[in-house]
């Protein structure tokens, strides 16, 4: 009773640590932007909405709750610019509508209170800490040590990118609580009302973000092998279906129906995907985050020729492994080494045959292999690899494993606490300045259009920093009038840092399990 009372206590306290620190991070200015604002500097590149990406997403949502349409004004449509298609003289969003959708809430409780878009960025940050909880339970089921499970989480949430896209508008949270929480439900329970969500939480992946299809393939097949009871015989294998069960798998259809009714309405056709549409050209100057990336877009092709299938590429993935896990640009190795001891962990669980291990592997592996196949494995202009969301997520729930092995080996813990200090050093920056870092093969030509030297690093960052610039919204409304934006970084940084030591510290003296 003592120790689930201490278990308790310390997770419960580092919680409220994570939610606060989330809080104090989140970006956004305060008020309630019309149409017309929406394409003023404040709010656009220079302002809260950095990149095409995040204003995408919450056009859709601004014009279904106040014009009460699925389809763009001109004035919106230039704001989602460029990722707005045009058919039938009508102007549409070009991303999977589940995000917008599910972040409406937020968008309508912070209009109340006079800041529409905050409120909207905040249910990404609910799902990040979300995440963190998820990662909890799930790695704490597998090495039953509390404190282990705390500190992947603490990674994750802190330590990677996950940070930086937990504070700004992206699908990537969201498509990471539908993979950890089919993941969680599927190691806790074996009920049909467990395999039915599990199905329809396969389904409504793919209404955030098409390649959630992919990820959520090994979820849905393993949820299918539950449904078969296999007898092995000496001459002959006895497969036993339960038809009414096999009905569950229906459930899929019920998020894939609002999905093609969008698209039926959007792009004339229910099974016509975003990428094959037409896309809205507008003349807009002085956007630098709008450049098209020229490495990997090919402008001589009309957009008569887009095609889904054209965005993966056998001669993308070498690039692609490289970019996510060794340039400076995207890299692992640059933003958070210590996802490299999930790797290795990896290693140690498949060895040891730890449970769910092949399971976790399979997801790992379809999302590094789509996004290095992917013709833009940068993302963009982005903050680390925001692709490998998700892949963090698993990550760290391998480095629980390691940690709970290796938790009596000072010289390891000393290591393990070094590369997360970085790690969670690094993604500060990225969470409280900025996440339009260009890809460094579009350097040359940003650096002679503007006539400026470019970063395209968490250097960006740091020079945000030095000339005293935060996007958080706390800074930005209330801390910037008493402090500079290096004092209120080190505000969440030391505090972030404490807790990793205090918990490491904890793992290695086994005080709390």
């Amino acid at each position: 009773m003592i120790r689930k009372l201490n278990n308790s206590i310390l997770f419960s306290l580092i919680l409220i640590i994570s939610i606060i620190i989330m809080a104090l991070s989140l970006k956004g200015i305060s008020g309630n932007p019309s149409e017309s604002d929406l394409n003023t500097i404040k709010w656009r590149e220079h302002g809260v909405f950095e990149l095409s990406p995040e204003r995408g997403r919450f056009a859709l949502t601004f014009s279904i709750v106040e014009n009460n349409s699925i389809f763009f004004t001109e004035k919106i449509a230039r704001f989602a610019a460029p990722d707005v298609g045009i058919t039938n003289g009508k102007y549409v969003s070009l991303f999977a509508p589940g995000l917008s959708y599910i972040i409406i809430p937020g968008y309508i409780l912070g209009r109340i209170f006079g800041s529409a878009q905050v409120g909207t960025f905040a249910i990404i940050s609910l799902l990040a800490l979300s995440n963190f909880v998820l990662i909890y339970l799930i790695s704490r089921k597998i090495t039953s040590n509390t404190v282990a499970a705390l500190i992947a989480g603490i990674v994750f949430l802190f330590g990677t990118p996950a940070y930086v896209y937990g504070v700004n508008l992206y699908q990537h949270h969201v498509s990471t609580f539908l993979i950890l929480l089919s993941i969680f439900i599927l190691t806790r329970s074996r009920r049909i009302l467990a395999n039915l969500l599990v199905f329809f939480l396969c389904g409504l992946s793919v209404t955030i973000d098409y390649p959630n299809f992919f990820f959520m393939l090994p979820i849905g097949i393993a949820t299918l092998i539950r449904l078969v009871n296999i007898n092995i015989s000496k001459n002959k294998i006895i497969l036993k279906i339960n038809f009414v069960k096999f009905l569950l798998i229906l459930a899929v259809l019920v998020p894939i129906s609002f999905l093609m009714i969008f698209q039926n309405i959007s792009y004339g056709n229910p099974l016509r995907l975003s990428g094959s549409v037409k896309t809205a050209k507008f003349d807009i100057k002085n956007d630098l985050s709008s450049i098209k990336n020229v490495a990997v877009k090919d402008n001589d092709k009309s957009n008569a020729e887009k095609n889904v299938v054209g965005f993966f590429d056998t001669r993308n993935l070498l690039n692609g492994f490289y970019l996510h896990f060794i340039s400076r640009d995207r890299g692992i190795l640059t933003f958070t080494p210590i996802m490299f001891i999930g790797f290795v962990a990896i290693i140690y669980a498949y060895i040891k045959k730890i449970r769910h291990t092949t399971f976790f592997i399979s997801i790992l592996l379809l999302i590094i292999l789509l996004y290095s196949l992917w013709g833009d494995p940068w993302g963009g202009w982005a903050f680390g690899s925001r692709y490998f969301v998700s892949a963090y997520a698993l990550l760290s729930i391998f480095i629980a494993i390691i940690l709970n092995k290796l938790k009596k080996n000072i010289y390891f813990i000393i290591f393990f606490a070094i590369l997360l200090f970085y790690s969670i050093s690094v993604n500060t920056i990225g969470a409280i300045t900025t996440i339009a870092n260009p890809p460094q093969v579009e350097i040359l030509h940003l650096e002679k259009i503007s006539g400026m030297i470019q970063r395209y690093s968490y250097d960006r960052g740091i020079e945000m920093l030095n000339v005293n610039n935060s996007k958080s919204f706390v800074f930005q409304e209330f801390a910037s009038k008493y402090i500079t934006a290096w004092n209120y970084y080190f505000i969440i940084v030391i505090p972030l840092l404490g807790v990793s030591t205090g918990l490491l510290f904890l793992l290695y003296k086994n005080t709390i399990r």
